[in-house]
């Protein structure tokens, strides 16, 4: 079983993580359909102040419970920590959507040491549904155990897929 770090108030990652994504949850929703700052990074791919914003304040929390653990994000250079533990973070997963007015985004957080995923927390403020990860102990839903579907086939199956970036490879 992998031991998850403590923070410096003494709780477990997989706490702290949650409290995080429900902090930027807060921001989310409390900004969400607003006017928005929009930049383009590239064809259909946008980064708006929102997703700076949390992203900030992602960074921030994690830095005060865990000042040597690593932070990664999508939309600003990596924070270098001083040991194997690196936060990996999508502030606004569904930039488009939120952009739009579109009800649908979550603020994604990943924790790992070295080439090992620990932990992810999926956190949709809109839905207040928390869906969480943690290696060797199941995947949770507002901490009620969930599981992959039983369905074998396509025919009974139900798939939802974003074709938002166009990939010049994807295309030949």
């Amino acid at each position: 079983m992998t031991t998850l770090p403590l923070s410096r108030s003494g709780k477990e990652a997989l706490d702290v993580a949650a409290t995080v994504a429900r902090k930027a949850g807060e921001i989310l929703k409390a900004h969400f359909r607003e006017d928005r700052q929009v930049q383009y990074k590239g064809r259909a791919n946008i980064v708006t102040d929102m997703d700076l914003r949390v992203e900030n304040s992602l960074k921030s929390l994690l830095q005060s419970e865990y000042p040597d653990h690593s932070i990664f994000s999508e939309e600003s250079e990596p924070i270098s920590g001083d040991s194997d533990y690196a936060w990996i973070l999508d502030p606004l997963d569904g930039t488009n959507n939120y952009s739009f007015g579109i009800p649908f985004f979550s603020t994604v957080i990943t924790l790992t040491k070295g080439e090992d995923v620990l932990l992810g927390i999926v956190y949709d403020p809109l839905r207040d549904e928390l869906f969480s990860a943690r290696k060797g102990k199941g995947a949770f839903l507002n901490n009620h155990p969930i599981s992959v579907s039983r369905k074998t086939t396509v025919q009974e199956s139900l798939i939802g897929l974003d074709l938002g970036y166009v990939d010049e490879k994807g295309k030949k």
